[in-house]
């Protein structure tokens, strides 16, 4: 039996050993710090609310369907993300480390990781969210609709975010 690798799962393993050459051992790491943020009680109650508010008025479905389809969607979204956050912050930090901590001076912690890696965040939750609006709900979301989605998801990213930087 021979060990076939991909060009693609070679660089993604490459990655573990590209990463301390470039990291620093007192930098935060942007993306694990606010995926621990996104699972409290308050952040995902809030986006709950937030967000079954925004589906009630894109779909125009009634409180019962409403909050099933947000109770599902959030569900769905919250697993894939707690795997995706943390892997998609991971490769911006190297591609954030390996072009632009040289040209801006900032460190991987500084303010532009951070508001990348809630843009991460926000984007992961919607389409993963769309997603299942479409494949278990059968409603597809028009761009309009996408965005307003998207504007519920980042809103709850940036308000944790926001809460546990004070």
């Amino acid at each position: 039996m021979s060990l076939k690798i991909s060009k693609f799962h070679f660089f993604l393993l490459s990655l573990i050993f590209i990463r301390p050459q470039l990291g620093h051992a007192d930098d935060l790491w942007p993306a694990l710090y606010l995926e621990s943020k996104l699972l409290s009680v308050w952040v995902v109650s809030a986006g709950l609310i937030l967000e079954y508010v925004f589906i009630r008025r894109i779909t125009g479905w009634g409180i019962q369907k409403s909050l099933i389809a947000d109770v599902v969607m959030n569900t769905v979204s919250v697993s894939a993300g707690f795997i995706m956050i943390p892997f998609l912050g991971y490769v911006w930090e190297i591609f954030y480390e390996a072009f632009f901590e040289a040209i801006w001076g900032e460190s991987a912690s500084g303010l532009v990781s951070w508001v990348v890696t809630c843009w991460i965040a926000g984007l992961i939750y919607t389409a993963v969210e769309a997603g299942c609006l479409k494949g278990i709900f059968k409603v597809f979301l028009d761009p309009r609709r996408f965005w307003m989605l998207c504007l519920a998801n980042l809103a709850v990213v940036f308000l944790a975010w926001a809460f546990f930087r004070i």
